[in-house]
C-alpha cells in the first residue's frame, strides 16, 4: 500500500510538472520533476498545502480539478486505507500477545 501511494504521488507529480509547464507556478513549485513530486508529497501530507495549491489555483483556476481529484483520492481514500491496514495489523499483533 505504501508503494501504491508513492506511485500515486509520483504520477501526479509528473502530471503537475507537465500541466504547469511555462507558468509562474511551474517555475516555483513544479520547476523540475523532483520539485513536482516534493510539492505533491507536501500536498498529500497537508504539511503546508496552501502554499502549493493556492498559488497554482490563482494562476490557473482549472487546476482546481487536478488538486481536488488528487486530494480526494489521496487523503480520503488511500491514506485512510493505509491507516486501516496499519491498525488491523497492530490489532492482530496485540491479539496474538494476549
Amino acid at each position: 500500500m505504501v508503494f501504491f501511494i508513492l506511485a500515486y504521488v509520483v504520477y501526479f507529480g509528473w502530471m503537475g510538472n507537465h500541466l504547469f509547464e511555462g507558468t509562474l507556478e511551474g517555475t516555483s513549485n513544479f520547476a523540475s520533476f523532483g520539485d513536482s513530486v516534493w510539492s505533491m508529497w507536501i500536498l498529500i501530507t497537508t504539511a503546508n498545502f496552501p502554499d502549493v495549491m493556492l498559488s497554482a489555483y490563482a494562476s490557473t483556476p482549472m487546476s482546481f480539478f487536478m488538486f481536488y481529484i488528487y486530494l480526494y483520492l489521496g487523503l480520503f481514500l488511500f491514506m485512510n486505507l493505509l491507516l486501516a491496514i496499519f491498525y488491523t495489523s497492530f490489532q492482530d499483533d496485540v491479539d496474538d500477545d494476549i
